[in-house]
């Protein structure tokens, strides 16, 4: 117990680096060169073709089958009157723009991949418009087939893209409330990404709870230090007077705990209500759930 005391205790002074221009770059894949695409749809080809099939004629129909959905990992947009694209911008920096109103719908954008730039409504026509950056674009004619331009330009890893879906459906793509969100489910990424587009980290719920509050009482302690780095208040009352490490007591997460006493937060604060019930100390809660006698 103790070792792992101290490992979180360390843990809390080594910040998660977060660029400060405004996002969250994500590692992009590797590219391969044509030679390696060839030698891989190949292989492919020869695990699915019968023995008596012509290899060659399978190959045409590799890509369209096993390739994900193609989210294209960079963009460019036009400014008016500009001939030129600005950019290129990584797909969550054009995601956290959107989210954020800054993209008008008669922007032109164009992905990495496309022979010209097409209007934002465009490429994400009606209810696709929510989930702009984070689903498939419409491919226009004349335009190369998703799975050749995932293979050429690379594409978002697919659990990366759920992540981040997950939180922003889950918010109602209100993009103040992605953080709660993200600290809830212990999305680490999600939670680097808004808070480096602006997010507060003492965001209230309509309850007063913020998300410092969701990352303790889910268990999620890897997530306090980022918001403590961002300004969060960790021993901010929700509106029943529990502060996080209330929350974490309840609960039974120890981890949490250690790790909020580690950063400063206050692990003697008493609730605020007058009934006994909630007049308890963080650990007279903690004795009190799970009979810990230390």
């Amino acid at each position: 117990m103790a070792a792992r005391h101290i490992a979180l205790a360390e843990a809390a002074q080594r910040f998660l680096e977060v660029d400060r221009r405004g996002y969250i770059p994500i590692p992009q894949q590797k590219k391969r060169s044509r030679e390696d695409n060839i030698e891989l749809e190949m292989k492919i080809a020869k695990s699915l073709a019968p023995d008596d099939q012509d290899t060659f004629l399978m190959i045409q129909k590799v890509p369209d089958t096993v390739m994900q959905e193609w989210i294209p990992l960079e963009w460019g947009y036009f400014t008016p009157g500009e001939n030129a694209a600005r950019g290129p911008f990584l797909w969550d920096q054009m995601l956290g723009w959107k989210l954020q109103g800054w993209l008008a719908p008669d922007l032109l954008i164009m992905p990495r991949g496309f022979r010209r730039a097409y209007r934002l409504a465009e490429l994400f026509p009606g209810e696709a418009s929510n989930l702009a950056f984070l689903v498939q674009p419409a491919i226009p004619a004349g335009e190369a087939a998703p799975a050749v331009l995932a293979l050429e330009t690379g594409t978002v890893d697919p659990d990366v893209v759920a992540e981040f879906r997950g939180a922003v459906e889950k918010a109602d793509y209100d993009w103040r409330s992605i953080l709660y969100v993200a600290c809830q489910r212990g999305a680490l990424r999600v939670v680097q990404w808004v808070l480096a587009i602006g997010a507060d980290p003492n965001e209230e719920e309509e309850d007063l709870s913020c998300p410092a509050h969701a990352a303790s009482e889910y268990g999620h302690h890897e997530i306090l230090p980022i918001l403590a780095e961002y300004g969060a208040n960790l021993d901010k009352p929700d509106i029943y007077g529990w502060a996080p490490a209330h929350c974490a007591s309840m609960q039974g997460n120890d981890e949490v705990l250690w790790m909020l006493e580690a950063l400063g937060a206050d692990m003697n604060a008493v609730n605020e209500l007058s009934n006994e019930a909630n007049m308890r100390s963080v650990v007279e809660i903690r004795q009190l759930v799970l009979g810990d006698s230390r």
